[in-house]
């Protein structure tokens, strides 16, 4: 990786919650306003994954990945 790369975290879909759970965490966990969590909520649902943060460490993204999957939520981490 160059030093400049990001990472991003990505929030995949899945069968098990409900939007208006995941428009909730992304609401408290990701800072976002309640529509903004609502659009990203449904933009997950629509096409399968939807960017929850960008950092510019890998174990910063990692970590912020480790929060949501404590929450229920499944997210994985990309370079960018």
């Amino acid at each position: 990786m160059t030093a400049t790369s990001h990472w991003h975290v990505l929030l995949l879909n899945d069968d098990i919650n409900t939007t208006t759970t995941v428009a909730y965490l992304l609401h408290r966990l990701c800072a976002l306003s309640v529509p903004g969590a609502v659009g990203l909520t449904r933009q997950v649902h629509e096409r399968g994954s939807g960017m929850v943060g960008c950092f510019r460490g890998r174990e910063e993204a990692e970590a912020f990945a480790a929060r949501l999957q404590l929450h229920g939520l499944h997210g994985v981490v990309r370079s960018v």
